[in-house]
């Protein structure tokens, strides 16, 4: 999967959850402010492994602060 095509994929689905427009969710975006909870990120984490259609361990988001945290640690993950 192309970069772009993965963020695309990860900024809408977290979009979705934050109830945010997806253009919102810039690099510097601070998940925990943004919304991001423990329970939000675990239905947010089980719908992009549904959408890349891969897995991630359940601690995925640990350490995870900002929106550009979050896609490069899914492009390590994948492999892109």
């Amino acid at each position: 999967m192309r970069a772009t095509d993965l963020d695309s994929t990860v900024r809408h689905v977290l979009a979705r959850h934050l109830d945010m427009a997806p253009d919102q969710l810039t690099a510097d975006v601070d998940l925990a402010e943004a919304g991001l909870d423990d329970d939000t990120a675990l239905v947010v984490l089980e719908d992009v492994e549904d959408a890349l259609e891969m897995r991630f361990p359940d601690d995925f988001f640990d350490g995870l602060t900002t929106y550009a945290d979050l896609t490069a640690a899914v492009r390590v993950a994948v492999g892109s």
